[in-house]
């Protein structure tokens, strides 16, 4: 069973040299145990994901260090299937992944919260 996911959860991209923290400010946020809930809504870079420093497929192309520029290939894949909010939006789980436009695979590392299971 996978963990909730909420606000300053640790992501990670697979062609990033660093982690960052998730914001959570979907306009449909939710409160459990105190802690604001991800969505699978939650992708959007500079708003929800701050970067994942020097992106080795950008510096490939540019042929010098190029910052991340994250471009989601949609919402994050997975989520809750029967945990959503106001029966529509998913809730983003600990297993759930991101796809970045221009190849990396965006994965949690840290769910933030430990206690909250979702199905």
């Amino acid at each position: 069973m996978s963990n909730v996911v909420v606000e300053a959860a640790e992501l990670k991209c697979d062609m990033g040299s660093s982690s960052c923290s998730l914001l959570a400010i979907e306009a449909v946020t939710i409160n459990v145990t105190g802690e604001i809930v991800a969505l699978v809504t939650d992708n959007e870079f500079g708003a929800n994901i701050e970067g994942f420093g020097t992106c080795t497929i950008l510096s490939a192309i540019e042929e010098s260090d190029a910052d991340c520029t994250m471009e989601p290939a949609g919402e994050w894949l997975i989520g809750s299937m029967t945990t959503k909010f106001e029966g529509e939006t998913a809730v983003l789980t600990s297993d759930s992944v991101l796809m970045c436009s221009f190849g990396g695979e965006i994965t949690i590392e840290s769910a933030g919260e430990e206690i909250v299971e979702a199905e």
